[in-house]
């Protein structure tokens, strides 16, 4: 595997998380100073487990898609080296996603010396932007190919009428 591609992985996941702990620290601090999930935290847990295991499958649901892609765009995706830090960054979801289920899963208990709740919500905010990063990637790699398919069948219906004449 070549060395940019991983490099601009680790970039993104080191900005979600950055943008994630800021905003905790912003939200801790200022806008929700006062907010306490002490009398919800079974509740906030449970959502949050729920939350993340539907984005475990969504993910899983998108790595299925991209096997099924087949255009020029991914075949220099993976020339380049791009689809391996591709699978990376979808592991590394996959890994943030199961960080978030175990915060999650802490609210549930009796745990008192981690804030769990503000964590849990942080990785729940790292990983919706990781998705979201994955999403656009794909959507984009999708409407490539279905440009492709639109050009092949205009070039195939150009070629029927040439050959009826």
């Amino acid at each position: 595997m070549k060395k940019m591609p991983t490099v601009v992985v680790l970039f993104i996941l080191t900005l979600c998380n950055a943008v994630g702990f800021g905003v905790l620290h912003i939200a801790k601090n200022t806008i929700l100073a006062g907010v306490a999930f002490s009398g919800n935290l079974s509740n906030l847990g449970s959502a949050l487990v729920t939350y993340s295991t539907a984005m475990m499958a969504l993910v899983v649901a998108m790595v299925v898609v991209l096997f099924g892609i087949n255009n020029t765009r991914l075949k220099n995706f993976k020339e380049s080296g791009y689809i391996h830090a591709t699978y990376l960054l979808y592991m590394a979801t996959f890994v943030e996603l199961g960080v978030t289920i175990t915060f999650s899963l802490l609210c549930m208990s009796n745990i008192n010396t981690v804030p769990v709740a503000s964590y849990s919500l942080t990785f729940a905010l790292i990983t919706f932007l990781l998705i979201c990063v994955l999403a656009l990637q794909l959507i984009g790699l999708k409407r490539q190919e279905q440009a492709e398919t639109e050009e092949s069948q205009r070039m195939a219906a150009a070629m029927l009428s040439q050959f009826s004449k």
